[in-house]
C-alpha cells in the first residue's frame, strides 16, 4: 500500500531564542585607542522575516522493492539533497502512474466482444494466446519517449508463458495497485529483451539514444492479440480510442512509430496531432548498415526532442555605437554609410 508521509525540510528556518535575541540587539561599535570609533566588520543579521525556502517535500514510501518503490525512495531523498547528483533526474509523477494503471483496468475490463461485433472472430483464441489485452508498460523513469507498435503478437506455442502473463494482468485488473503493476512491469523487463523482434528493432534505438526500457513507455495501437497476426481496420480504429487516451495522458516529447503501417494509421487517426513523431522503417530492405544508420538517425531525433530549449544568444552591441548615434542625431556626427544623406 502507498503511505503518504510529510518529511521535515532540512533548509527550513530554525526558531531559536538566541537567534531572536541577536536579531533584536543593535550592532555594537568598537572604540579605537585615539578615541575614534569604527564599526565592526558587518555581519549578516538574521532577518525578522524568514527567507523563502522550498516547500516541504511530501514523499511516497512503500514496503515493496519493485521499480516504482525504488523510484519513490530516490524522490524523497534526492529532492531533499541527501543524494548527490540526483537532483536533475526526472521525477515520476505518482498521479500519472495511478491514472495509467486506472486506464489499464478499463482496457482489461472492457467488453471487446460487444465492441468488435462481427470482427470478434479476428481475435486470437485464449488459451493458448493471451486472454487479457495488454494495456502497455510505463517505465518508472519515464523520460517522455513512447514506442508505438501495431498489436500484441500471436504465439500459441507460448501457452505456459501466456498463462503466467494472464495471472499478472488479472491481478492488475482486479486490484489496480502499484504493487500489482510492479509485477507486470518486472515481467516485461525480463521477457521483452529476450525477443528477437525487440533485439532487432527496439534495442538498437535505445542503445544509440542512451535509454533503457525503464525510461520509455511501450504501447500497442491495437490492444487485442489478432488471430494469425492479422487484425482488421475496424478493430484498429476502435482500439485507437484507448491509445489516444493514453497518449493524451503521457504527453510524450516524441513517439517512435513501429513501421510504415503504424505511421500511416497514426496520421489517419490523428491528422492534427501536436506530437513529434518519427516513423521507423521495418521493411526487409532495412538490413545491416541501413538498419544501423536508421537507428542512429532516430536516436538523434529522440535526443533533439529531449534536449532543453536553448535561449537565443544576445546580440552584442558594437562598441561606441550608442555614442555615434547620439552625435549623429545632434548634427555633429558623420554622414551615414552608403552615400546617403540626412534631411534638414
Amino acid at each position: 500500500m502507498v503511505a503518504e508521509t510529510q518529511l521535515p525540510h532540512p533548509l527550513a528556518p530554525v526558531d531559536h531564542p538566541i537567534l531572536r535575541i541577536r536579531a533584536a540587539r543593535p550592532q555594537p561599535r568598537s572604540v579605537r585607542g585615539d578615541g575614534g570609533t569604527t564599526r565592526r566588520r558587518r555581519t549578516r543579521r538574521p532577518s525578522a522575516t524568514p527567507r523563502r525556502t522550498p516547500a516541504p517535500v511530501h514523499g511516497l514510501a512503500r514496503l515493496s522493492h519493485g521499480p516504482y518503490g525504488s523510484m519513490h525512495v530516490t524522490f524523497m531523498y534526492g529532492m531533499l539533497g541527501r543524494t548527490a547528483g540526483r537532483i536533475g533526474m526526472p521525477i515520476k509523477d505518482t498521479e500519472l502512474l495511478q491514472e495509467f494503471i486506472r486506464i489499464g483496468q478499463d482496457i482489461m475490463r472492457w467488453d471487446r466482444r460487444e465492441a468488435y461485433g462481427a470482427d470478434w472472430d479476428r481475435v486470437a483464441e485464449a488459451p493458448p494466446d493471451l486472454a487479457f489485452p495488454p494495456p502497455g508498460y510505463l517505465g518508472p523513469d519515464y523520460r517522455g519517449v513512447v514506442f508505438l507498435d501495431s498489436n500484441p503478437s500471436s504465439a500459441p506455442e507460448r501457452r505456459a508463458e501466456h498463462g503466467r502473463w494472464d495471472a499478472l494482468f488479472e491481478k492488475w485488473c482486479d486490484e489496480g495497485t502499484v504493487e500489482a503493476y510492479d509485477a507486470v512491469f518486472e515481467a516485461y523487463l525480463r521477457y521483452f529483451p529476450t525477443l528477437q523482434y525487440w533485439q532487432r528493432e527496439v534495442e538498437p534505438i535505445l542503445r544509440a539514444a542512451n535509454l533503457e526500457p525503464r525510461q520509455i513507455c511501450y504501447l500497442n495501437l491495437s490492444k487485442s492479440v489478432p488471430r494469425d497476426n492479422n487484425t482488421t481496420k475496424r478493430i484498429l480504429r476502435i482500439d485507437w480510442l484507448w491509445t489516444r487516451k493514453q497518449l493524451d495522458l503521457l504527453r510524450p516529447a516524441i513517439v517512435v512509430l513501429g513501421g510504415k503501417g503504424v505511421g500511416n494509421l497514426f496520421k489517419e487517426f490523428w491528422p492534427d496531432s501536436p506530437l513529434r513523431a518519427v516513423v521507423q522503417d521495418r521493411s526487409k530492405s532495412q538490413q545491416g548498415s541501413a538498419k544501423r544508420s536508421q537507428a542512429r538517425r532516430i536516436a538523434r531525433e529522440i535526443k533533439a526532442a529531449l534536449a532543453p530549449p536553448q535561449r537565443p544568444a544576445p546580440t552584442p552591441a558594437r562598441r561606441g555605437a550608442a555614442g555615434r548615434g547620439s552625435r549623429a542625431a545632434a548634427g555633429g556626427g558623420p554622414a551615414p554609410r552608403g552615400g546617403g544623406s540626412t534631411a534638414g
